[in-house]
């Protein structure tokens, strides 16, 4: 099954232009099933800066509508992600009616021939239901992470979810959340890929070159951290680990990413006396970044749930990490608990505890051995079951199941 199948996918989040880590997973898992021969539309909104409204990436096409005037305002998707963007400014929610009815437009335009509509996120879902219905065809709903603590109060959101004839979600942690507010019809998990140019093999020099750039001695560990400087990636108790690491190790920590408390963590660094041996990056292309994993004798995702409940979903820079051979340690939060199984994929420490977290690492980074073991087994982990073909693998019979489901519903129909 696959070849011929016609999918107009809807998607808050979609890489604009080369190098845009946005909704990337999406753009991973839409061109794992273009291979298999699935014929995939996808229909995503601009961002603030024009992108080109009709292209087609890896043999998937992408249709993008402009939703808000003028275009600098458009600022609900994309960024930190819809919750937080309204979290920030809670006038963007005036910009919803007009993202759906963008949705709705373009979406009702792509999907004349399609055979299925799959809505990525819950706003997508909601116009993904009406476009559904409209169609005669079936709506599969994929729910992520933050948007899950809103779904109790949000009546539309949770319709969706309970017409939708498939809901998938990305970890097991998620998939208890969805089901203590809503009840969907029918649910699995499916977890995100790992996009191959993320593992590539990198030439030593560029390693070279890069640490030498980031200022970090030749013989220092590297322990690495990457994500969005924001609450719930716990980076505080990372960098507050380090003056307990310092005393056994010689380490430095890199923090690749951007965010809100850049400023706020780097001072912390400054006060705990560990500045120099801490080095905030800023975003980072893919190939470097790449370069980084490789560099790294350990990944650290400090995760924890913030003060809005919203925690990791599943933990894409994990997969990452995990698959160009990094030792991990993570929290025990959310769904990094599907990805990482203590002492055999890497290692669990409980949230928030910087001095349990130290004491984990120093032990990690003291025994290059059995840290190159604990590398290879995430490494081999994370192949087996996390690869885009086995994902698309699982999606594809998700589609196999409503189609069928929906010919049989037709069947009974025309034979009242």
């Amino acid at each position: 099954m696959g070849t011929g199948v016609r999918v107009c996918l809807l998607t808050t989040s979609f890489p604009r232009h080369a190098g845009d880590h946005s909704g990337s997973f999406i753009l991973g898992l839409t061109r794992a099933l273009a291979e298999r021969g699935v014929r995939m539309t996808v229909v995503a909104p601009q961002g603030r800066e024009p992108a080109s409204s009709h292209e087609e990436v890896d043999g998937v096409l992408v249709e993008r509508f402009t939703y808000f005037l003028p275009r600098r305002l458009q600022r609900l998707c994309y960024g930190s992600g819809i919750p937080t963007n309204i979290r920030r400014c809670r006038l963007l929610v005036l910009q919803i009616p007009f993202l759906l009815w963008g949705f709705l437009r373009r979406g009702l335009a792509v999907s004349r021939d399609c055979d299925l509509i799959h809505a990525h996120w819950s706003l997508a879902g909601v116009a993904g239901l009406i476009i559904s219905r409209l169609r005669g065809v079936p709506l599969v709903l994929t729910i992520y992470g933050a948007e899950i603590f809103s779904l109790q109060g949000a009546l539309p959101v949770r319709f969706a979810v309970n017409r939708a004839d498939f809901v998938t979600t990305i970890s097991r942690y998620t998939l208890s959340k969805i089901s203590a507010v809503a009840h969907p019809r029918a649910v699995a998990v499916i977890p995100f890929g790992v996009n191959a140019e993320k593992c590539a093999p990198v030439d030593p020099s560029i390693s070279a070159r890069l640490r030498e750039q980031l200022g970090i001695p030749r013989e220092r560990l590297v322990v690495l951290t990457v994500g969005r400087l924001v609450e719930r990636k716990g980076v505080q108790y990372l960098i507050e680990a380090m003056p307990l690491i310092l005393q056994a190790v010689d380490a430095h920590l890199v923090v690749a990413g951007s965010g809100p408390l850049h400023d706020q963590l780097s001072v912390r660094a400054t006060q705990l006396g560990v500045k120099d041996h801490v080095t905030f990056t800023g975003l980072i292309p893919d190939d470097l970044l790449t370069a980084l994993y490789k560099m790294a004798a350990v990944f650290v995702l400090p995760s924890i749930v913030d003060h809005t409940g919203d925690t990791e979903g599943l933990g894409v820079v994990l997969l990452e990490a995990m698959a160009n051979g990094a030792p991990v340690v993570a929290s025990r939060v959310g769904g990094i608990t599907d990805v990482v199984v203590d002492g055999v994929s890497g290692y669990l420490v409980e949230p928030a505890d910087s001095e349990r977290l130290a004491e984990k690492l120093i032990a990690v980074l003291q025994h290059p051995e059995a840290r190159m073991a604990l590398g290879q087994q995430g490494q081999q982990w994370v192949q087996e079951r996390f690869s885009w073909d086995r994902i698309a693998s699982q999606t594809l019979q998700v589609y196999e199941q409503v189609l069928i489901d929906q010919r049989c519903k037709s069947t009974k129909v025309h034979g009242l």
